[in-house]
């Protein structure tokens, strides 16, 4: 049987996008094997603070303007240059401003002067994953994340090149952040390259524009931060509430290898839901309905059915795969962190479809109150459990945030389906 050219694209393009986040995930699992074998569990812990405290602000760099500029330059070809162009001036600003903000917050954190050094290090990765994420976007409305792979290829190689020949040296962790931030640069430098063969991009600053972006991009943005943050404030909560019986470092690294493992099991469906997005609204800003319900019943369940399976896999070989990356028996309760992510994994299969599905309606308002409740949910619910059971409660509040995600999109996404698709 002949496979149509829309499937063949799409299934290619999440090919590359999995692969592409699996090269980064890889790399994260072996560097935590080379750290945890040299520094031990609180030398990696420190790393992986400074690596999260980093990380948080790369979602604050896009704040739903990726989403935006995807949508409206596939329906409006013709301008794809000045979109891009006005994305990147926005975006590079954003990042720049971040980073001043990042540097700030690191006064009031109680780190210490090794640890926040190297964080000051960490974020300049701030403004090279903003830049990243144009070039990204840019691949996706081409269909050409084939180049998202190889920037992430050669990124991921002077990672763990650099991080081995520093780790056989002294295993200074300024050193670390430093190789951290120049894998990223790497990256960046690589994209920017890829993406000229379409888009020449340059600082312009149309106002109409940027105000049209910033207005109709600040629901999304802000539902995007809740979402993100949501999942990340675990790892920084451990990093600085007060735990008995083991250092802040020890809880981070136990949470984060088990998370990193989760992390990379659902590398698929955000990457499908990249690819069906600008071909799902294309059919529905031309009401082609019955394509548009063909595609996105097929992709619900092919994804519902593939995190079933993996959550079958996850479960049976989770202590084997905590041996693999850590080789150590100080991560034991890793395994049962793991066990219980396992939970969400169908969950989070299907839930970047949903999420496309109320973008695509314009729906970014109710996106940002669901991710709003969802959000205070998981801040409130880390803060009052995590003092008293640390890393398992952090991850049972992943899994009961990602079920009242769930359970908040399905609700909104029958009633407008119902209203939109008569």
């Amino acid at each position: 049987m002949k496979i149509s050219t829309p499937f063949l694209n799409i299934g290619l393009n999440t090919f590359y996008q999995a692969l592409s986040r699996a090269t980064i995930a890889t790399a994260a699992l072996i560097i935590t094997r080379l750290l945890v074998t040299k520094l031990g569990i609180e030398g990696y812990g420190r790393y992986q603070v400074v690596v999260i405290y980093a990380s948080l602000f790369w979602f604050f760099s896009d704040f739903g303007l990726n989403t935006l500029v995807v949508r409206e330059a596939s329906a409006n070809p013709r301008r794809i240059q000045e979109f891009f162009s006005t994305l990147f001036s926005l975006r590079s600003l954003l990042g720049l401003i971040l980073i001043i903000i990042a540097f700030l917050g690191l006064i009031f954190l109680p780190y210490s002067p090794q640890v926040k050094t190297a964080a000051i290090i960490s974020i300049s990765t701030i403004y090279f994953q903003s830049i990243i994420g144009v070039a990204t976007a840019i691949f996706q409305i081409k269909g050409q994340y084939k180049f998202l792979f190889i920037s992430n290829i050669i990124g991921s190689f002077v990672l763990l090149s650099g991080v081995y020949l520093i780790l056989n040296i002294h295993g200074s962790l300024i050193s670390l952040a430093l190789i951290f931030a120049a894998s990223y640069l790497t990256v960046m430098i690589a994209a920017l390259y890829f993406v000229h063969k379409w888009v020449r991009l340059k600082l312009i600053w149309d106002i109409k524009l940027v105000k049209y972006l910033i207005t109709k991009s600040f629901p999304l943005g802000l539902s995007m931060v809740f979402n993100h943050t949501a999942y990340s404030q675990d790892a920084l909560l451990l990093s600085l509430l007060k735990i008995p019986k083991i250092t802040n470092e020890a809880a981070v690294a136990t949470y984060n290898v088990a998370y990193k493992i989760f992390e990379l099991s659902i590398v698929i469906p955000g990457y499908l839901a990249n690819v069906l997005y600008p071909v799902l609204n294309l059919q529905f800003a031309k009401r082609d309905f019955v394509n548009f319900k063909r595609y996105f019943y097929l992709s619900f369940i092919f994804l519902f059915l593939s995190g079933l399976i993996g959550f079958v896999v996850l479960i049976l070989s989770r202590s084997w795969l905590i041996r693999l990356v850590t080789n150590s028996n100080q991560f034991a309760d890793s395994n049962i962190v793991l066990s219980i992510l396992a939970i969400a994994l169908p969950i989070s299969f299907i839930l970047p479809l949903l999420l496309i599905l109320t973008l695509i309606f314009r729906k970014e308002k109710l996106l940002m109150i669901i991710y709003g409740i969802a959000f205070l949910f998981n801040l409130l619910a880390n803060i009052i459990f995590i003092p008293q059971y640390y890393y398992l409660a952090s991850a049972a509040i992943t899994v009961l945030t990602e079920i009242l995600i769930l359970v908040l999109l399905s609700v909104s996404s029958v009633y407008l389906w119902k209203k939109h698709l008569k």
